[in-house]
């Protein structure tokens, strides 16, 4: 089977299943803060998991594009990528151990064709559930049943916090010719016996014999099978979840390795097409130099990694997922120059990409022209700083056992060269990197900033504030423009003040208010407070610390003190006018993600009640035209 006959079988096996086919979510997780990038198959699903939302069915498949950020600088060897897809069938309190298990044995040996005396089996270390599973029910045979740790055989959560479990791994036996110990395998109980010892405290041993997980590579993890039972918190402690559910994920590259015969992902036909790219590219043939190969593959995998992240709408930034992808177009350059590629070559591998995968993921069809606009953007941003930054790198390790942490921050600072990439090849010379003066360079450069701030007056306002000693305002906005309340917070002339005569500035702190503070680019009501003895124009509001809210203006008429009861009136037509331009400018950010791209991204805003002003991310000047269809 070739990469799309196997995805394709996959999705076709559990549909007739009762699964539902989902489509792949983007690369950028929907409302899930705890994760940079879409790292697994079950990330769109885990609202499901833990009962935020429901299902549209309690039985799910699908095949995820998914992103790791952890083997950025592994890509080049012959096993470690950093996009992927993950084929997945999910079970949202439906099926359990035993549905997973038996589901997954029918397609790996009957759809899939694999022989049984191929396959070996693991799980957790206190699963007997699924050992009876596996052993009584699906017939495996016992010594193919290996039991592991937490770090191999537990999974999750993905994220800070989120659905986790034990699970239970299908490994693939590539033969005996590939494995250590002239093919020794090491017995399953000695293996359970000694793990449990260290479990328990034990100093680790070498473990004497071949296994699933061995490092030799002789076998291939082919399908993963999680078990969620827990919800994990930051702090690490586990909830059992509202029902007990299931997750798998089938790495499609890998099981293009096992179904093709080929020994790495990049003999397979998802990458032998971007390979004879850049063998076309380079004037280089792909298996003649080792150094040659691995920069060939970097170039391959990169340029794949980049388009996809670009169609789903990253660009190239300093920070975040702009960072990530600005790193790995850049790695791409590197590796690039190393094949004697000048100008802007990652834009040739990327129309392959989209030539391959255009008709599986139609984003990267309907998105082609700017992920190449991109691509070219940042290769002519980066090859300047690239030259002089790797002369005066070049200079620094001519000869060198060591490189400064000071010379790693100049060229980071200067030419914005960047450190992983000067780690990189500091390690490609056998020659130490700093770091630790690295990280006191850019500690010392943000004391400086810092230094330079002129803090004083917002400090001795914010002790003003502090010493009003008032607790938290209770926000009546959302449901009313009216509200009776009670001032228990009074400055005048920046201090404390228990009265305030007519003509006076004032900032008052209410009980409880519906004047709407500056937030979220919105600027604040304005207004009137009526009190026994006078009245206040409130010119504005702010969230001066968290959950006091001061109304800013002046006293009209009378006075105002400490302790009065009060009318607040909110200006209605400025509140309206103000949320009309809230609203244009949610209008305005569609428009632009319709003219110029989804990977438009708000950036800041001014949204007051005669005008709005909207920030937003994009890859170069927008031209007159495209303004005139915003």
């Amino acid at each position: 089977m070739n990469g799309d006959q196997i995805r394709d079988s996959f999705i076709q096996f559990f549909e007739s299943k009762g699964h539902q086919h989902m489509p792949s979510a983007s690369l950028i997780p929907a409302g899930d803060p705890t994760l940079l990038f879409t790292s697994a198959g079950m990330v769109p699903f885990k609202p499901f998991f833990m009962g935020e939302q429901t299902p549209p069915s309690r039985r799910l498949t699908s095949s995820q594009k998914s992103f790791r950020t952890t083997d950025i600088d592994e890509v080049g060897d012959h096993k470690h990528l950093t996009f992927f897809e993950m084929l997945g069938n999910f079970s949202i309190g439906d099926y359990f151990k035993e549905g997973a298990v038996s589901f997954a044995w029918e397609l790996v040996t009957q759809m899939f064709g694999l022989s049984p005396d191929r396959l070996y089996v693991t799980i957790h270390l206190d699963d007997d559930e699924a050992f009876d599973i596996w052993h009584d029910q699906v017939g495996v045979p016992s010594e193919r049943i290996y039991r592991y740790g937490d770090k191999d055989n537990w999974w999750g959560p993905a994220g800070t916090e989120g659905p986790t479990g034990p699970c239970s791994e299908i490994h693939y036996d590539g033969g005996v010719e590939k494995g250590c110990h002239g093919g020794r395998m090491v017995a399953v109980d000695v293996l359970t016996d000694q793990l449990k010892e260290e479990r328990d405290g034990a100093a680790p041993q070498d473990v004497d014999g071949c296994h699933p997980n061995c490092d030799c590579e002789r076998f291939v993890e082919l399908w993963n099978l999680v078990f969620m039972q827990y919800y994990q918190d930051p702090e690490r402690n586990r909830t059992p979840l509202p029902a007990p559910s299931v997750d798998t994920g089938m790495g499609l590259e890998r099981a293009a390795v096992v179904m093709q015969g080929v020994t790495t992902i990049y003999e397979t036909d998802l990458f032998l097409p971007l390979l004879a790219r850049v063998e076309a590219l380079s004037g280089r043939e792909y298996g003649a130099d080792e150094a040659d190969d691995y920069a060939m593959r970097v170039v391959a995998e990169h340029a794949r990694s980049s388009t996809f992240l670009i169609g789903d709408g990253v660009v190239p930034g300093n920070e975040g997922r702009g960072y990530v992808l600005r790193r790995v177009i850049r790695r791409a350059i590197r590796h690039g120059r190393q094949l004697g590629l000048e100008g802007a070559f990652l834009g040739d591998v990327a129309g392959e990409v989209v030539e391959q995968m255009g008709d599986t993921y139609p984003e990267l069809r309907n998105h082609q022209d700017f992920i190449l606009t991109v691509l070219r953007l940042e290769e002519e941003r980066f090859q300047q700083a690239f030259r002089n930054g790797y002369e005066e790198l070049s200079e620094a390790l001519e000869g060198a056992d060591s490189l400064p942490g000071e010379v790693v921050f100049r060229l980071w600072d200067t030419y914005g060269f960047p450190v992983e990439m000067t780690s990189e090849i500091a390690r490609e010379r056998g020659i130490e990197v700093d770091m630790a003066g690295f990280e006191e360079q850019m500690a010392s450069q943000r004391e400086r900033a810092r230094a330079t701030a002129q803090f004083g007056g917002d400090r001795a306002k914010i002790r003003v504030y502090e010493s009003m000693a008032v607790g938290a305002t209770r926000f009546l906005g959302y449901e009313q423009l009216t509200a009776s309340s009670v001032v228990v917070g009074l400055i005048s002339g920046d201090e404390l003040a228990t009265e305030a005569p007519q003509g006076q500035d004032v900032e008052i702190v209410l009980v409880e208010t519906p004047f709407y503070p500056e937030g979220g680019g919105q600027i604040g009501d304005a207004g009137q407070l009526v009190g026994p003895n006078g009245s206040v124009e409130v010119r504005d509001t702010l969230e001066v610390m968290p959950e006091v809210i001061v109304h800013f203006g002046s006293v009209a008429s009378g006075s105002i003190a400490l302790g009065d009861s009060v009318e607040a009136y909110v200006d209605e037509i400025r509140r309206e006018d103000t949320a009309r331009n809230h609203t244009a400018t949610h209008l305005l950010h569609a428009a632009l993600r319709q003219v110029l791209g989804p990977h438009v991204r708000q950036a800041g805003s001014l949204v007051a009640p005669d005008r709005l002003r909207f920030d937003f991310s994009h890859v170069q000047p927008v031209t007159d035209e495209e303004m005139w269809q915003v």
